[in-house]
């Protein structure tokens, strides 16, 4: 899930040659589903000099073996443009699909690699349920870590399908967060979650 109009691209390794390695670079952008449509541009060059342009949801790009490359990602949605620029050592453009997340792209800290944290902006932790109880009077509380001073919101489900908003949490110190559902004295079962805005 991305954070308001948040975007990622994922880097694949497609070929490997003697002295150079084909890539392929696919946009993800989930807030075209809410927002509306994109276009994106996108500038790869190297230490040698080389240069390349394309446009589209995806690129492709032969990159000397060994060598750094550096992205521009430039995407436009009603007349405003969002540049991001990521140089990829050459070390870290491997097998994997690594996916690079741009821009406020919900990614807990510590599923990145320290090798890695240079790829990724604006990291938000998802929320993380910590404690719960039932209080006296049969209300529910529940307590759960999440971005520190970001607002987040508690929702439920009887079903994991349909979700219904309950409110915002309280955040009671840096990055812990209270929420007490009133209405639990009234359901028999319930599932919740917490999501940041």
């Amino acid at each position: 899930q991305a954070v308001k109009n948040g975007f990622v691209w994922k880097t694949t390794r497609l070929y490997e040659y003697t002295n150079a390695v084909m890539y392929r670079f696919d946009i993800v952008d989930p807030s075209q589903n809410s927002i509306g449509p994109a276009t994106y541009s996108w500038k790869f060059s190297d230490p040698t000099g080389n240069q390349s342009t394309n446009s589209g949801n995806y690129a492709f790009y032969l990159a000397n073996k060994e060598q750094p490359l550096d992205i521009t990602v430039s995407r436009v949605r009603n007349g405003v443009t969002n540049t991001i620029q990521m140089s990829e050592p050459a070390s870290n453009l491997d097998s994997v699909d690594r996916p690079h997340w741009l821009v406020g792209l919900k990614t807990p800290a510590s599923n990145v690699s320290s090798a890695d944290q240079s790829h990724y902006f604006n990291l938000i932790p998802t929320p993380n349920f910590t404690s719960f109880q039932f209080l006296t009077n049969g209300m529910f509380q529940m307590q759960f870590s999440g971005g520190t001073n970001l607002p987040h919101r508690v929702l439920t489900s009887t079903n994991f399908v349909n979700w219904q908003d309950l409110g915002m949490a309280t955040q009671i110190v840096a990055g812990v967060f209270r929420f007490v559902d009133v209405d639990a004295t009234n359901r028999p079962q319930r599932f919740y979650r917490a999501v940041a805005q």
